[in-house]
């Protein structure tokens, strides 16, 4: 018995999911945008705090994209065909382009016979979404991931057996490379943050496994990227490439302090953009095309701040084989910061690059025992890469 065509209409986002949407998302969005606000009050603008506020900034503008996806866009069906509209635009399939479907854990997508031209995406979470996804079932076939071709890798229709062979076993090899790097960076990043010990290895794993990562993208080219697949044939590596670069970014928070920040600039800019080149290297089939998916775009940067900041300071740190000097300011007040991790402050007078009066972090125990005029003994590195760096010693 043939199913029936759905209704010819607009269907838009089911309306339990677009009020919570409408709840949850605004309150996120101010969430992330007031993070930073926070941040500036008060404070100067170096790297370090332009760092902090990026990311959070970052998330406010996903968070809105989706708030006006919810909001504005939808799927039309008409006798003609199927149209998919939404904030960045609109493209429609007529019914006898359509070659044929496949469903992700996201989404369904109807695949065009002409290549040149882009798939349609109907979201799982679509209002009537069984009796739409009933009709395209019975009506198209389900293609394989290697039909559908939404890696971007170039078909091979008179491959020889052999050759299929070997793909099938490197997708298989970047698959599996891909969840041993993703796991190795929980690890790594564990290491970082709860015991680093031996200090320069923890750090060493923690600069080169996003590097691997990365290289690891031009040595299966098309079959591993910085984002979540949704079911396609590539492999995602977000974990390997963000987590090693946080765990060395909170590592350094409980480690030192910098004498100044604008000090990692000409590190910071390089590395960072570095990182972010090579990952738009590896990344680049599924960045232009038909099939391309900015989204991606988010995870890269937020892996090229992480690591541009993080990657040099944390070397810097590592392998400081300079020799100490040793000041004692004194005390002149103190405070609990609760916006910091190590939260206990000492602000203490001029002491030796510094000719104002400054904060430093101290140990929980130490801030107990200082009083007004208290000594505050401060150990000052040069740092392996000429980054100034410090911190309290009781």
């Amino acid at each position: 018995m043939s199913v029936p065509l759905p209704e010819f209409r607009k269907y838009y986002l089911a309306s339990g999911w677009r009020i919570f949407m409408g709840v949850v998302a605004p309150l996120l969005i101010a969430l992330f945008v007031g993070m930073p606000l926070l941040w500036w009050r008060g404070k100067p603008m170096p790297l370090l705090t332009a760092l902090y506020c990026l990311i959070p900034l970052g998330f406010a503008l996903l968070f809105l994209y989706g708030l006006m996806e919810a909001a504005w866009g939808y799927i039309t069906i008409t006798t003609e065909g199927i149209t998919e509209s939404g904030v960045l635009g609109r493209h429609q399939l007529v019914w006898v382009e359509i070659k044929g479907y496949r469903i992700s854990k996201n989404y369904l997508r109807l695949f065009p016979v002409d290549a040149r031209k882009r798939p349609v995406k109907i979201g799982l979470l679509t209002e009537e979404i069984e009796k739409i996804a009933r009709w395209i079932t019975s009506y198209y076939p389900n293609l394989s991931p290697q039909e559908a071709t939404e890696t971007n890798v170039p078909p091979e229709p008179f491959a020889s057996p052999a050759g299929q062979t070997a793909r099938t076993k490197q997708r298989t090899e970047a698959q599996q490379t891909a969840r041993l790097l993703n796991r190795a960076s929980w690890i790594v990043a564990a290491w970082l943050i709860f015991y680093p010990a031996p200090y320069t290895l923890a750090v060493m794993a923690g600069i080169l496994l996003p590097l691997g990562a990365a290289v690891a993208q031009g040595l299966y080219p098309g079959l591993l990227r910085p984002d979540e697949p949704d079911g396609s044939g590539t492999a995602s590596l977000g974990f390997a490439l963000i987590l090693p670069g946080v765990g060395l970014f909170v590592r350094m928070l409980f480690d030192m302090e910098l004498v100044s920040v604008a000090a990692v600039q000409r590190w910071a800019y390089p590395v960072g953009g570095g990182f972010a080149l090579l990952l738009v290297a590896g990344s680049w089939r599924h960045l232009v095309g038909k099939n391309r998916d900015s989204g991606q775009l988010i995870i890269i940067l937020t892996a090229a701040l992480f690591f541009g900041y993080s990657a040099p300071v944390a070397y810097n740190v590592a392998f400081d084989a300079g020799l100490p000097a040793y000041y004692a300011p004194r005390l002149l007040r103190k405070y609990i910061n609760n916006d910091e991790f190590s939260g206990f402050m000492a602000i203490v007078q001029p002491w030796g690059p510094l000719r104002d009066s400054a904060g430093v972090h101290v140990s929980r125990t130490q801030y107990q025992r200082l009083r007004p005029g208290t000594l505050v003994r401060v150990r000052l590195m040069p740092g392996a890469l000429g980054i100034a760096w410090f911190r309290t010693v009781e």
